[in-house]
C-alpha cells in the first residue's frame, strides 16, 4: 500500500475542530478516488509535548493511483479544506507519502 499521512498540531478551540473534521472534512476525504483505507488518531494529553493532536492516514493500492487521486476534484477539495482548516483554527498540518513498510 502506498499511504500519505498527515498530522495536525493542536487546535485553538478543540471542539469546533473536531465538529468540522468529522462533519466537513473527513467527508470529503472519504470521496478521494481510488481511497482504499482511512484512519485517524487523536491524540491525549501525550501528544502535546510532541505538538501532535490528530494523524491521519489515507491508503491506495500503489503510487500511481495515489497520484491520479491527487489530481482529483476530490483531493483538490480536501487541500481546499485542509487550507481553511488552518486559517479558522490556528493549526498547522504536515504530511509525508511512503510505502508501507514491512520488517526485513
Amino acid at each position: 500500500m502506498y499511504k500519505v499521512i498527515g498530522t495536525w498540531s493542536w487546535p485553538d478551540d478543540l471542539e469546533a475542530f473536531e465538529d468540522h473534521y468529522w462533519n466537513v472534512h473527513m467527508p470529503i476525504a472519504r470521496a478521494v478516488p481510488g481511497l482504499q483505507g482511512l484512519s485517524t488518531l487523536k491524540a491525549d494529553e501525550s501528544g502535546r509535548q510532541s505538538g501532535i493532536y490528530r494523524y491521519a492516514e489515507m491508503a491506495w493500492v500503489d503510487k500511481e493511483a495515489c497520484q491520479q487521486a491527487q489530481s482529483s476534484q476530490e483531493w483538490a477539495a480536501m487541500n481546499d479544506d485542509g487550507m481553511g482548516i488552518m486559517q479558522r483554527f490556528g493549526v498547522t498540518m504536515t504530511a509525508a507519502m511512503g510505502w508501507d513498510d514491512e520488517p526485513g
